[in-house]
């Protein structure tokens, strides 16, 4: 049997794969607006599903100091088996159809939640202290580079499987003559997703709990300490610039960027893009992800952090122009520097947090971080809730008019919430981005 050191970085690494790694995610819009849904409904249920998050990140923490780690994780693959199989058994297009996709968003959210940060601390604590640090990177990079590997061939498989004239043409090559139309494979990838869904609870299982007992004696207790220890680190970053600051930028963009991202299926429809392709898009997509985290390192290294973060919102802003014009066939490569953007972004903001933050504070800022990211995708899509039942009320054209009629929108909104938070950092601080992360990190290093 292999101990804790070499059972929990294996079993790490295959629960991200598997529970990340999902057949639909090159669908995911067009998958939802199939079952029926309104594109209002669309972005009530991920509104839902980013409130679950933000509601239950902060007690999920206190949860497994009192219950496990690796019993909350193992929870978070029995929710993730729970979402998959209740949208397997949702009807289409029936009453029952949009509450039941709530319930599935819900549970989605609570296993993401359960998820974060339990299954890290496992493996992390289980390596050897005295080369913890390298190891832990060459796992990350392992994992990081294995999951792109398993997006790309996720998606690809779940676009193809969803598309039923591609299918009927594969079974005619291999001589089997079989009709099947537009909905009869839609549930396809998601029965497929069940398996890794499985292989996700597998792998949680096997993991090695590395404290014996645990009190639950407090457990309330506990979780009234973690939602008190947010608050406070909360009022911590409004008083301290370079932490506040980074956190409003990452809001700005990654609401508008996650966005993007959820609705590509939506918009590669429009654009004429046959289903089967979306899978090779969404691969590639994920194969230009492991060469942007090494160009945003890259990046980190020789210039300063405002030029840095002006590039991921050139990325965002030239993606949102891009969409508000489409174009046929062509148009399906404009998401490409929102998928490059999200790399970037998420290595920036993690490098300069953690070099602007105490370490006694390390932990629940960037937690804070994830809620507030969450709480900006959350509103993102309450703002396109809200165009889309206007559009609704005087527009009955198909869902996808609605939805070009929609995004035309998306470049001014962005611009102008921009604009505001451009004009209230400049008036609150009168300093650059770079100028105040510069500032806190000789803050800190004058303190040690």
């Amino acid at each position: 049997m292999p101990d804790a050191a070499t059972r929990n970085p294996r079993s790490f690494l295959w629960f991200r794969v598997f529970f990340n790694c999902r057949f639909y995610y090159a669908i995911y819009a067009i998958l939802f607006l199939d079952y029926g849904l309104t594109a209002s409904q669309f972005a009530i249920m991920n509104a839902v599903w980013a409130a679950a998050i933000i509601l239950l990140e902060v007690p999920s923490g206190a949860l497994a100091d009192q219950v496990g780690r690796k019993n909350l994780v193992v929870f978070s693959a029995v929710l993730m088996v729970a979402e998959i199989a209740v949208i397997c058994f949702t009807p289409i297009n029936a009453a029952w159809t949009f509450p039941l996709l709530v319930l599935n968003r819900l549970l989605s959210g609570a296993a993401e939640a359960a998820a974060s940060g339990a299954d890290e601390a496992l493996a992390y604590e289980a390596m050897p202290e005295n080369d913890r640090d390298e190891a832990w990177s060459d796992l990350t990079g392992k994992v990081m580079k294995i999951t792109s590997f398993g997006m790309m061939f996720t998606m690809a498989t779940g676009a193809f499987l969803y598309d039923a004239s591609a299918v009927t043409k594969a079974l005619s090559w291999i001589g089997m003559t079989v009709d099947l139309q537009t909905g009869d494979t839609l549930k396809w990838p998601l029965y497929i997703n069940g398996i890794t869904a499985i292989g996700a609870l597998i792998a949680a299982l096997s993991f090695s709990e590395l404290r014996e007992s645990h009190d639950t004696s407090n457990l309330w207790k506990s979780v009234r300490e973690s939602f008190a220890r947010t608050l406070e680190t909360g009022k911590w970053i409004l008083h301290t610039p370079a932490p506040l600051v980074l956190i409003m930028v990452g809001i700005l963009i990654d609401g508008a960027l996650r966005l993007l991202v959820t609705n590509a299926s939506q918009y590669y429809r429009m654009v004429d893009i046959p289903t089967a392709w979306f899978g090779v898009l969404g691969a590639v997509a994920a194969g230009i992800g492991i060469f942007s985290a090494a160009y945003a390192r890259h990046r980190h290294n020789k210039f300063k952090a405002s030029s840095n973060f002006r590039l991921t919102w050139i990325l965002a802003m030239l993606t949102l122009i891009t969409l508000a014009y489409p174009i046929k066939y062509w148009g399906a490569l404009a998401l490409f520097p929102s998928f490059i953007a999200m790399q970037m972004l998420g290595y920036f903001l993690s490098q300069h947090i953690n070099a602007v933050t105490p370490s006694d504070k390390r932990a629940t800022v960037l937690s804070f971080k994830g809620l507030s990211m969450n709480l900006a995708f959350g509103g993102a899509m309450v703002i396109y809730w809200l165009q889309s039942f206007i559009i609704q009320q005087n527009n009955r054209d198909s869902e996808l008019k609605q939805f070009s009629a929609a995004i035309e929108w998306w470049p001014v909104i962005f611009l102008v919430a921009s604009i505001l938070v451009w004009i209230w950092m400049r008036a609150k601080f009168g300093k650059s981005m770079t100028d105040m992360i510069t500032a806190a990190k000789h803050r800190l290093s004058t303190k040690d």
